[in-house]
């Protein structure tokens, strides 16, 4: 069955759930990965998804594996049924690294390593600095904009994700955070909605997250992608090995630039599917290109349709 061009999302932190990936289970393919995950890993991780508890899987060191773990098993689920790879991939920040093992920059037991050192350093640094994010909802963002600039927030609150043209999120000092809040409401420059995160990501307050993991990113047997990964950083299709490693250098302490990672993804193809559990990106996706099709596949029927529905027969 070949598929019409596609491209391929891959969420992050956040999206974990009871449940997911339980669908896939009736293909041998993803138990296999699933399988393989819970040997690098010694974890049982399939009972965990399955049964919980929900504040096990979501803690950060578990989150990250299992994501990675559930978005690499459905991506072989669906390469064995179609003869098409996708036109480009892009994962939000912990996604970034399904997207890279899917694409093949990374062998998946390395990627898996990687993610739960990452989990694991991110949830010292959170216990360490504490700190908070939050939505920003019918923003101006202009007026944002101005006041991240004004002395008193810097390097204690930034943008941590540009994720559409009407979404930000606002990473750093817990208490800073807070007082940010109250600032744009007084300015009325729209609402700021804490997340259920343990911590700033994609701050200053993840650094000595960032130094201890670029030992482990040095040693990457990274390779160049077999289709390109379009990256956070930068939102710019990247396919060769050390251009990754310089990215990934970074990664931590950087916006995610989610609308332009949808942007550039959108002039490869106009058809995305979204490999893991929940929809968040779809929903992004579509505030920035409102005419794309968007698909979740955290549900194996859905697949299913997916590709009866958008496919054309060799």
């Amino acid at each position: 069955m070949t598929l019409t061009p596609f491209c391929l999302v891959f969420p992050g932190q956040g999206s974990q759930a009871l449940g997911m990936g339980q669908s896939y289970f009736t293909h041998p393919v993803y138990t296999e990965v699933i399988q393989a995950a819970e040997a690098i890993l010694q974890q049982p991780l399939a009972q965990l998804m399955a049964e919980g508890p929900l504040e096990n899987l979501t803690r950060t060191e578990m989150a990250q594996p299992a994501l990675l773990s559930v978005g690499y098993g459905i991506y072989q689920v669906l390469q064995s049924q179609t003869d098409r790879q996708p036109e480009a991939v892009a994962g939000h920040s912990l996604g970034e690294y399904t997207a890279l093992a899917c694409a093949g920059a990374l062998d998946f037991e390395s990627a898996l390593k990687l993610v739960q050192l990452r989990g694991q350093l991110m949830q010292k640094a959170c216990e360490q600095s504490p700190g908070a994010m939050g939505a920003v909802l019918k923003a101006d963002f202009a007026g944002i904009t101005t006041l991240l600039a004004e002395p008193q927030w810097q390097g204690k609150v930034g943008v941590g994700n540009y994720n559409s043209p009407s979404q930000w999120v606002l990473s750093g000092e817990a208490t800073a955070l807070e007082a940010m809040g109250t600032e744009i409401r007084t300015r009325k420059l729209g609402r700021l909605i804490p997340l259920k995160v343990s911590g700033a990501f994609h701050s200053p307050l993840m650094a000595e997250a960032q130094a201890e993991l670029n030992a482990a990113i040095d040693t990457l047997p990274l390779q160049d992608a077999r289709f390109p990964v379009v990256t956070n950083l930068d939102g710019e299709a990247t396919v060769v090995a050390e251009d990754f490693r310089r990215k990934l250098r970074a990664h931590l302490l950087s916006p995610v630039r989610w609308e332009a990672c949808t942007r550039t993804l959108g002039h490869f193809a106009p058809r995305f599917f979204e490999i893991g559990p929940g929809q968040v990106l779809s929903g992004l996706i579509r505030q920035t290109l409102p005419d794309a099709e968007v698909i979740s596949l955290a549900d194996a029927s859905t697949l299913s349709i997916s590709l009866n529905g958008v496919s054309d027969h060799a």
